[in-house]
């Protein structure tokens, strides 16, 4: 899980921005700008955006779909934990689930704390979903993929 609260990262925001950018200028360094008229012009731009369109939904549906994988782990995980013979076996499965370093420093105190918790839920509640946050972070990414980089870029060439 990650520390932050936010939706989208900051390297997760610009990646998808960049590689966005970079889509859209190839299909618009493919037209020669300078010799074209308006409607060549305008026809490139609504390529461009309709390019960016479709990344946006594919990439945001990639992220739903790795959002939904990470919580499938999360879930199998806790399932390990519940059954695992004793509590030893739990505190294995949880520390090589941790950061190298966090599974270093934890003590079997706090290994068993962890793995209280984990029996004390419901197993019901462990089952892979996807959040209000998971659909917010692939509204982002669909939103920075169409919107930020075909219309603020581009609309100079277009009166």
């Amino acid at each position: 899980m990650k520390l932050s609260d936010r939706v989208l990262e900051p390297v997760e925001r610009l990646s998808e921005i960049l590689f966005g950018l970079i889509m859209a200028l190839t299909i618009t360094g493919a037209v020669s700008v300078v010799t074209a008229d308006r409607v060549q012009i305008r026809t490139m731009l609504l390529a461009a955006l309709g390019c960016n369109l479709a990344w946006g939904i594919i990439d945001g549906g990639m992220y739903l779909m790795a959002r939904l994988g990470e919580h499938g782990r999360n879930a199998l995980i806790a399932q390990n934990v519940r059954e695992a013979a004793n509590p030893e076996e739990a505190h294995r499965i949880i520390a090589n689930e941790l950061p190298p370093l966090l599974g270093l420093i934890f003590e079997s105190a706090q290994l068993e704390l962890i793995r209280e918790r984990i029996t004390q839920v419901r197993a019901s509640n462990f089952r892979p979903t996807l959040t209000g946050r998971d659909w917010l972070g692939a509204l982002g990414i669909f939103f920075s993929c169409c919107f930020i980089n075909v219309p603020s870029r581009y609309s100079i060439y277009c009166p």
